[in-house]
């Protein structure tokens, strides 16, 4: 490692250097108190390139104490096995903060939660809930690193509210199929997917409740023209009256007649199976 003044460093910082938080503002605080005090004792870490690898909060401190900062530069290192090496012992941080840095890292190195995971020293399966945050839902992710939330919490929130995206697109998939004229009123911002979805919903009970009073006036209807042809010569003036609400024609029975040979064709059908 080299020391050398702050010309070689060029504003940037490394992803490596991100995967662990920042000091809370106390901290830092202090921080810069002890530089103010005793001056830099660890120069901040640059790569080959002049980007910061190590020592943000040393940069940060500096500034505070407006203290000159002192570099130091690698190069061939692998910057994240470097930053983790100095890292993971160094600060006091919880599971769930390096569960998170170690899935942060994946992306970066391009290794697996496996390869991750021992890399950072903790389960594997920890880190695999920390990658779905940091893949799916970073602004949670960040929550947990920072140490304002529990890894386990945030998971579980995470699946209760990806559970409620994929209850709400099966709604959609339903409606789009269904009722498409729904699903446009939906679209065009006059009805919530939910309010749509309802009014779906309860115009196909109303339509099954229609289709079952149909189904059982239907039957009953055939058990009285099943009685004899007294019945039916009985019927003639009711249904014949157009005062009253049927009406019929010779015509009629006609139809009823051809609807009568489909649901004798159906129904041996259905006894023949």
């Amino acid at each position: 490692m080299q020391n050398h003044s702050n010309e070689g460093f060029t504003g940037e910082i490394h992803p490596a250097a991100e995967l662990f938080p920042l000091m809370g503002d106390d901290d830092l605080a202090a921080l810069a108190a002890d530089i103010k005090a005793n001056g830099l004792r660890q120069p901040i870490v640059l790569d080959g390139d002049g980007k910061l690898l190590d020592g943000r909060n040393r940069l940060a401190a500096c500034e505070i104490a407006k203290v000159a900062p002192e570099f130091a530069s690698v190069n061939g290192a692998d910057p994240v096995a470097f930053v983790v090496s100095l890292n993971v012992k160094r600060r006091n941080l919880a599971g769930s903060q390096l569960a998170i840095a170690a899935a942060e890292s994946c992306q970066i190195s391009d290794s697996s939660a496996r390869q991750a995971a021992k890399r950072f020293g903790i389960n594997h399966d920890y880190v695999a809930k920390a990658r779905s945050l940091v893949e799916r839902d970073p602004d949670v992710a960040a929550a947990v690193k920072s140490g304002a939330k529990s890894l386990d919490d945030a998971y579980r929130e995470f699946r209760q509210r990806e559970a409620q995206l994929d209850a709400l697109s099966r709604k959609a998939d339903v409606l789009r199929q269904k009722r498409a004229d729904l699903f446009e009123r939906v679209e065009a911002g006059g009805l919530t997917l939910d309010e749509a979805y309802d009014l779906m919903t309860a115009d196909e009970a109303r339509e099954r409740q229609q289709r079952e009073t149909m189904v059982q006036n239907i039957a009953q209807a055939l058990v009285v023209l099943a009685r004899s042809e007294e019945v039916a010569a009985g019927l003639v003036d009711d249904l014949y009256d157009n005062d009253h609400q049927f009406g019929w024609k010779a015509d009629d029975c006609a139809t009823a007649s051809a609807f009568l040979a489909a649901l004798e064709k159906r129904l041996r059908t259905k006894e023949a199976e």
